[in-house]
């Protein structure tokens, strides 16, 4: 900023010098010519004047009667020329190239009279004005980058110290005021409004978190209630399907206990989650289990295909919830068998990736929505939901270093992108992806 409050000052120097300069300049030459023409008419008469005397004091005339006129005028180039009964007298150099040239007549004894001086005398005698110009010009410029310098100075420090009080606001949680008025209305003004805006966030916050904090009491009373209920169910149950089912449910809400916990606990944290190396395997069977007695109620296929051991750098329970977002979205809004897959893929820098997708033969993403499905609040023509589901599954993504694509429109097709992780063990190596896996399940 300094750089461009100085530029500005000199840029602002350097227009005013032009402005008020060039007029002067042009100015001062047309009165140079001006004085040389009127010393030249001056000159001449008073030649003329001489030579008349001469002539009547009977006195003989010649170039010598020349010279006091001739060493009065000695910052000019002159030539003297004087015409009597036909007698040239001259004195001085002819000048060469354009000249400035005077003529008088005398009426008693009819004496001509010339007087030359080359142009150049008019720029040279200029010449000095114009070194006093470029001499005020350079102090005016001068001048300008001191004062832009001073002023920059001037605004610089205090937008420096507002700079850190609002970084010490947005990242401390500052929310006292501690600015001293710097005498900018501008910049104080700011400030006020900083902290003004800074005090209701703060409130804001507090809100936030003593809501989440009654939610995760009001939210871990029955969940821990209905997870004891659910063991007791299969202890009791002598029915394997029954078992099987309460096992299911058990799992579920365990996912949803620890999404809660996440939920709640992660903007406290304030920092980025750490991924773990996790095998892809795990999750893909547990949303099958969780699925699979959905899709069999609306007469649909759910088939996933697993690999062999292939860990990703993520966390289980946002893989899940992001897994499940894709297959609930298959369920509702596509048709047909909804397939889960993986394979590998490269990312920039040439990462390996592993890629899990998710796709159905239903008519897929309309046109007019295109890359906006994962918007938040952006909703297909015949949902019902929030419209925050895809979004949300993109940021749990993201947040394990990953990304959420939609890879195909029609028929649709999701890859979610993660980093490979080299399997459990010392010197195991990173585990092939077989794509011709027997399948797993059917529903």
């Amino acid at each position: 900023m300094r750089i461009r409050v100085v530029r500005a000052a000199v840029a602002a120097a350097i227009v005013a010098v032009c402005i008020i300069g060039l007029p002067f300049a042009f100015l001062l030459r047309t009165q140079v010519e001006q004085d040389i023409e009127a010393r030249l008419k001056t000159i001449a008469a008073n030649t003329g004047e001489v030579v008349e005397s001469k002539i009547g004091a009977g006195q003989p005339l010649g170039p010598d009667m020349f010279e006091d006129i001739m060493k009065k005028q000695d910052d000019l180039d002159l030539q003297i020329e004087v015409t009597v009964d036909k007698s040239v007298y001259r004195t001085g150099p002819a000048p060469s190239g354009e000249t400035l040239a005077v003529t008088n007549l005398t009426a008693v004894s009819g004496v001509f009279t010339t007087v030359r001086v080359p142009k150049w005398d008019s720029v040279r005698l200029s010449i000095e004005p114009w070194i006093y110009l470029l001499f005020g010009a350079a102090i005016a410029v001068s001048g300008a980058s001191i004062m832009g310098l001073y002023m920059a100075n001037r605004m610089v420090r205090p937008l420096r110290d507002l700079t850190m009080y609002a970084e010490n606001i947005g990242t401390g949680g500052q929310t006292r005021s501690n600015w001293t008025d710097v005498g900018i209305t501008e910049l104080d003004n700011l400030a006020f409004q900083l902290t003004r805006s800074s005090e209701r966030l703060s409130e804001r916050l507090t809100a936030e978190r003593r809501l989440a904090s009654d939610a995760s009491h009001q939210l871990r009373t029955p969940l821990t209630a209905l997870s004891m209920r659910l063991d007791y169910i299969m202890e009791m149950s002598s029915d394997m399907d029954v078992r099987e089912e309460a096992r299911i449910a058990l799992e579920q809400v365990d996912r949803l206990t620890q999404v809660v916990h996440d939920l709640i606990n992660a903007p406290r944290a304030g920092k980025s989650r750490n991924p773990d190396a996790i095998d892809v395997r795990d999750i893909l069977k547990q949303q099958h289990e969780e699925w699979r007695g959905h899709f069999r109620q609306a007469g649909r296929l759910l088939e996933v295909r697993l690999p062999d051991p292939t860990y990703v750098w993520a966390h289980s329970g946002p893989l899940a919830q992001v897994v499940a977002t894709l297959v609930e979205n298959s369920l509702h809004h596509g048709a047909g068998r909804t397939l889960v897959k993986v394979r590998y893929g490269s990312l920039q820098r040439q990462r390996d990736t592993v890629v899990i997708e998710v796709s159905d033969e239903g008519p897929g993403v309309p046109p007019e929505l295109g890359n906006r499905i994962f918007d938040r609040s952006v909703q297909g023509p015949n949902s019902k939901g929030t419209g925050v589901g895809l979004s949300l599954a993109r940021d749990l993504v993201a947040d394990d270093g990953g990304r959420l694509e939609i890879l195909q429109s029609s028929p649709p097709l999701f890859g979610v992108f993660l980093a490979a992780a080299p399997a459990y063990g010392k010197g195991q190596q990173r585990p092939k992806v077989k794509l011709k896996n027997p399948k797993f399940g059917r529903a």
